[in-house]
This record gives C-alpha cells, sequence and structure tokens, in this order.
C-alpha cells in the first residue's frame, strides 16, 4: 500500500520533524542541610539590614534642609556686642534629641543679622516654628 501524499507534499513544500528529548531538571540543588538553609537566611537578614540602614539614612539626608529663621528679639546681645545663642539653642535641639549631630541636622549663629540657620527635617522645622511664635509671643505680653 502506498501512502497517499499530504498537501504539503504536493505544493513542494519542505517539512520536516524534529524530536529533541528534554531531560527533565534534577532536584539535586534543592537538597540542601537545615544548617546550610538557615545560614543563607541569616545571610539574607544582614544584608538587607545593612542595605536597609544605608537607604534609610540616605533618604533622611535627602528630606534635611536649611531655613534661615530671624531671632532678633529671642536673643541676648551683650555690651561687648556678642550674641548669646546659647539658651535658644539648647532649647531648639531639645525638641528632637536624637536629630541632631554629624549627618544630621546643625545650627549655625549668624551675628551679624540675629539669625541663625537650621538643617533638619521638616517635621522639625514645623517643631521649631512653633517654639520660637510661642516665645515672641509670650515676650511680647
Amino acid at each position: 500500500m502506498t501512502p497517499m501524499p499530504s498537501e504539503r507534499d504536493k505544493t513542494n513544500d519542505s517539512h520536516f520533524t524534529l524530536n529533541v528529548r528534554i531531560p527533565k531538571p534534577s532536584r539535586q540543588w534543592l537538597r540542601i542541610s537545615l544548617r546550610s538553609f538557615i545560614a543563607l537566611v541569616l545571610l539574607a537578614a544582614v544584608l538587607l539590614s545593612v542595605w536597609g540602614k544605608r537607604v534609610r539614612e540616605r533618604m533622611e539626608q535627602a528630606e534635611y534642609f536649611h531655613r534661615v529663621y530671624s531671632v532678633a528679639p529671642l536673643v541676648v546681645v551683650k555690651k561687648t556686642g556678642s550674641v548669646d545663642y546659647g539658651s535658644l539653642i539648647d532649647e531648639i535641639e531639645k525638641l528632637e534629641p536624637q536629630s541632631w549631630g554629624p549627618s544630621r541636622g546643625s545650627i549655625e549663629e549668624f551675628p551679624t543679622n540675629l539669625a541663625i540657620v537650621v538643617t533638619q527635617r521638616d517635621s522639625v522645622h514645623e517643631k521649631i516654628e512653633r517654639l520660637l511664635e510661642e516665645k515672641q509671643q509670650r515676650m511680647s505680653k
């Protein structure tokens, strides 16, 4: 019996079949000891903790910005012409003590125009504004 040619054979198109055998993946890589698994989890936790801390620090640094506050009525000008910002700066730094220091917030004094420049996050700037407003209101009474 002679096989009938298919439609494809009649149009002279080349047609072939490729049989490929794909081996099943080995599950050998899944077999690790409990000790190795715990070590990998701990290593991942440490790496994420260190990375997360660095990301948080960079984000916090990006949130800091400068603001100038005129504090003329709130500071003491001595007879020698020097300006005493000490008690005012102490009060400001007590608002959020952990937010001041290296790579955090700072306060710079400008005695020529009786002002301070504060580098801090917005939430702390809001507290500083309220503190200064309250102090000025008390002094005006």
